[in-house]
């Protein structure tokens, strides 16, 4: 069996994406993550605080969140760890899970049923991939639209590895047994059985009130964790409406499979 595992936080203030949420569950749901396979919690101030609609709209799709927290008065890496650690509590140990924040779009070759099936054949535990951080054509910062979301942002960057210099892997497929770090970048304590193979992440984080996020993210974090530096230095590189990088300083470099 496996499961996708999210939390997914409605709140204005932190740019909630309506149109943004509605490509991200279908991207998923056309991989083979019926809604059977969803495990999801929702997060907000209150429940005018888009909680109560996506909730419904979720129901409408027939993905019943597990929890929803309307009294979330920040929500942060912290918070949506514990949450997904719990919803993994609730599932057995030899079951596959797919973590993946609503930003996150994983490049599976393969439909997930079969790609698991063959890792599963090949004795496999874990998949890992790498950003992808995907921009707009004229590196502007738009709203996302119910458009085709690879046409509103077809250019494909390392900004996370060679802007930010923040932690651009990912774990994207894990047998439950095996813990993760914050952010799923990582498997930690046992080492798993890698797949070779490394996916993409196509990662849409580059959108309109990118900048307003980054300062209160900013203003949220605690100096001491280790992600802090990140927003410093993409901040260096953002305006209101557009990202000003060149090109060439953000040019995409694929991770070859086999890399350590």
């Amino acid at each position: 069996m496996f499961w996708l595992v999210s939390t997914v936080g409605t709140r204005a203030e932190d740019g909630f994406s309506f149109p943004l949420l509605k490509h991200w569950v279908q991207y998923y749901l056309d991989l083979g993550f019926s809604p059977e396979h969803w495990k999801i919690s929702l997060f907000a101030r209150d429940l005018d605080d888009n909680m109560e609609w996506v909730a419904e709209w979720f129901t409408a799709q027939g993905i019943a969140p597990v929890r929803c927290y309307p009294n979330s008065l920040q929500f942060n890496v912290f918070i949506s760890t514990d949450e997904r650690n719990r919803i993994r509590s609730e599932l057995p140990p030899e079951d596959w899970v797919i973590l993946v924040d609503p930003d996150e779009f994983y490049g599976y070759r393969k439909p997930i049923q079969q790609t698991l099936d063959d890792m599963d054949a090949a004795g496999f535990d874990a998949l890992r991939g790498y950003f992808v951080d995907r921009v707009a054509a004229d590196f502007s910062l738009p709203e996302v639209t119910d458009a085709p979301l690879f046409d509103q942002f077809p250019v494909e960057t390392s900004i996370t590895q060679k802007i930010t210099t923040g932690n651009c892997l990912k774990i994207c497929a894990v047998k439950n047994r095996y813990g993760v770090i914050l952010g799923h970048h990582h498997v930690h304590g046992t080492r798993p059985n890698y797949a070779p193979e490394w996916i993409k992440v196509h990662h849409f984080k580059w959108t309109k009130g990118l900048l307003k996020r980054v300062r209160r993210h900013q203003v949220l974090v605690e100096p001491r964790y280790w992600w802090r530096h990140e927003n410093e230095n993409l901040l260096k590189y953002l305006t209101d409406d557009r990202l000003t990088f060149t090109p060439e300083q953000v040019k995409f470099e694929p991770i070859k499979d086999g890399t350590p």
